[in-house]
């Protein structure tokens, strides 16, 4: 699986809708964010969206991975990868909201705090 950055323009937005149904809202962001995407063979099978807040802080504002490769532990390398991303940034945190829509599984797969350092 390789994870590279993509500009906002090329941001998957099926993939963005499967966490955030607002496209409004997923458009808004892209234009203040930074956008990566995973791909296993040219396809792209999950997606993350990091916005800087300051120096030190980053928000998650969206991490998605294609249902029909959902369970195979894509989510967690996006998150960690999100992770050492902000971290070379210079962040020293990484905030998330979690929407009462599809905010439950990434408590239940992460737990409701998850370190920078």
């Amino acid at each position: 699986m390789l994870i590279k950055s993509v500009p906002s323009a090329e941001a998957p937005l099926d993939l963005l809708l499967e966490a955030d149904p607002s496209l409004d809202a997923i458009r808004r962001y892209l234009e203040s964010s930074i956008c990566h995407v995973a791909t296993v063979e040219e396809e792209i099978v999950g997606t993350y969206v990091i916005q800087p807040l300051d120096d030190d802080v980053h928000e998650l504002m969206n991490i998605a991975v294609a249902p029909a490769h959902q369970r195979k532990g894509i989510g967690a390398r996006l998150l960690d990868h999100a992770i050492a991303t902000v971290r070379e940034a210079g962040a020293r945190r990484l905030e998330l909201i979690l929407p009462s829509i599809g905010g439950h599984w990434f408590k239940r797969s992460f737990g409701p705090r998850r370190p920078l350092g």
